[in-house]
């Protein structure tokens, strides 16, 4: 299994988009793969609040917040930066959650109205920042992060947990501590090193429609072995077979 830098993912994104994946398509992926996620990790939730970035990872946070709305779900988002901010796709998307009646808070809000959403949410979906991000949070989003994390409530983090950066294991500073994680498309080097793995949570890849040749390639360098690949390694053993039979091994550890 690749690991990508956000270098890399960027160049499979554009890939993609130049083998017929349209951009916004790919976004509309990520969402849908973040709502299955939550429904198989937390079916139970029926207050949802997303948290959205001015960037990319808030549009996949406000096209998930149209989903739930058509579901159903009581779902607010809270934005961090002023809607005009948006560009693009999560523009796009921003309109897309606004027609569709989604309601939507700036952070903090009059008179503290986002912390009481946090507070009275069963479920929180983290999309501030993706894989991109390069230096610790601060100011508002810095205050955001440490909200939500004293709320109390579950976070699901889409791509990453904001305030780390897909391309290191190292803390940058405050980031989401999420007990889920939908790492889009591929595994980042947060997911897999520490410290910044141990913010992650439990970890599923979420498939947004990239075709595996463009993420599966040798020009990534950096793969996780997992039994899938060793155990086909190993001949099979005679069932009557005794561990004396297939030689000695001998383990000389230091401490």
């Amino acid at each position: 299994m690749r690991i990508l830098t956000s270098a890399e993912m960027t160049a499979v994104d554009r890939a993609a988009q130049r083998g017929g994946i349209p951009s916004r398509e790919l976004m509309e992926s990520a969402a849908e793969g973040i709502v299955e996620l939550a429904h198989a990790v937390f079916p139970g939730a029926g207050n949802v609040a997303v948290i959205c970035g001015p960037g990319n990872n808030g549009g996949d946070g406000l096209a998930a917040a149209r989903l739930w709305q058509a579901a159903g779900v009581d779902v607010r988002v809270i934005t961090l930066a002023p809607p005009g901010r948006w560009r693009g796709d999560a523009r796009a998307n921003w309109e897309a959650a606004r027609a569709a009646g989604v309601p939507a808070t700036p952070w903090p809000g009059p008179r503290g109205e986002a912390s009481r959403l946090l507070a009275r949410a069963d479920l929180i979906v983290d999309a501030l920042f993706g894989t991109g991000l390069s230096r610790a949070l601060s100011g508002a989003a810095r205050r955001l992060v440490e909200a939500a994390n004293g709320s109390g409530r579950p976070i699901l983090a889409v791509a990453v947990p904001s305030g780390l950066s897909g391309d290191s294991g190292d803390l940058l500073g405050p980031s989401i501590a999420a007990r889920w994680t939908g790492a889009l498309a591929a595994l980042k080097r947060c997911h897999v090193l520490l410290p910044a793995r141990e913010r992650c949570g439990e970890i599923a890849l979420v498939d947004i429609g990239i075709p595996d040749a463009l993420v599966e390639t040798r020009r990534h360098r950096f793969a996780m072995i997992g039994a899938g690949e060793i155990a086909p390694l190993f001949p099979r053993r005679p069932t009557g077979a005794h561990k004396g039979d297939f030689g000695h091994v001998a383990l000389v550890a230091y401490y």
